[in-house]
């Protein structure tokens, strides 16, 4: 696999009482992100997923529909601050993995794909990291609305 793209995003980038969220909040928003993604992303029209164990690790096995197209991946959670997504390649797009890395008062994105040779820097990929940059930013902002629901109903 080589890196496409890595970023972070600071809570308090989204929201000034967002850095306050704790890990464990993070974490439990990360993993239903990943039981329910067609309610974070809408292009995303539904989900189908299973859980399962594979080689002794408890993974989401999950289909995602985009209109006629379906993408299948796969999610675990290596430890409590990291949430790791494998994406099957096919004819129209490689094999890759999205990592989310949760840190100190932010959040760290690591996109990478399997691929031969080094990646073309071109408008392309450019517009390819604007996008993962755009949807994370959304689902982190997506995690503080909800974090402001859950407090209004204690």
């Amino acid at each position: 696999m080589r890196k496409v793209h890595e970023f972070t995003i600071a809570l308090a980038d989204i929201d000034s009482a967002a850095e306050k969220l704790s890990e464990a909040f993070l974490f439990r928003s990360l993993e239903h992100f990943a039981h329910h993604p067609h309610e974070y992303f809408d292009p995303m029209e539904s989900s189908i997923v299973r859980d399962d164990y594979h080689e002794g690790r408890h993974v989401l096995f999950r289909e995602l529909h985009f209109g006629k197209t379906k993408v299948n991946d796969r999610v675990y959670f290596p430890d409590h601050l990291t949430m790791v997504t494998e994406v099957d390649g096919c004819d129209d797009y490689p094999a890759s993995r999205m990592t989310i890395f949760i840190e100190s008062a932010c959040v760290r994105f690591l996109y990478e794909q399997d691929c031969d040779s080094e990646l073309d820097e071109d408008i392309y990929l450019g517009l390819r990291r604007k996008a993962y940059e755009q949807k994370d930013r959304e689902l982190l902002e997506r995690i503080v609305e909800n974090s402001k629901k859950s407090e209004s109903l204690d």
